[in-house]
């Protein structure tokens, strides 16, 4: 899922593309510097991204399978791509309704019953400056 850049690999800072630190704080870091979120951590760094003019263009899921590891088990993609004539606001609400419905879909209410922590998410982000084409 590589793009020129992926908000949640960034150092916090007043950039643009770094969360708030209230929002930040709620993610796992992963050793190559990217934010996984749980669920309700999740859908606030959805909302915050589309809030900041950031479109989501796909994410990733984790399933934890230790206290320091966890797997890829699905990504997705924010379908269709942006068309030529799609206005950004539009693409930025479109990537944050399928990100948050992917979200939704694939999150794990009772991870803790079966001895499992929470499923994380990754959200692939890019600002407007940054996006093909523009």
């Amino acid at each position: 899922m590589a793009r020129d850049a992926a908000v949640g690999a960034e150092t916090p800072g007043d950039d643009g593309l770094s969360p708030p630190e209230h929002i930040r704080r709620l993610a796992h870091v992963a050793g190559n510097g990217e934010l996984l979120w749980p669920h309700l951590a999740a859908v606030q760094a959805a909302n915050w991204m589309a809030q900041a003019g950031l479109a989501i263009w796909g994410g990733e899921v984790y399933s934890p399978r230790g206290p320091f590891t966890a797997v890829m088990v699905d990504e997705w993609r924010t379908i269709p791509e942006r068309g030529e004539d799609e206005d950004w606001l539009t693409y930025v609400r479109r990537g944050q309704a399928q990100a948050l419905r992917a979200i939704e879909a694939h999150s794990t209410s009772d991870a803790p019953l079966h001895g499992r922590g929470e499923t994380l998410f990754f959200l692939a982000g890019q600002p407007r400056s940054g996006f093909r084409g523009e």
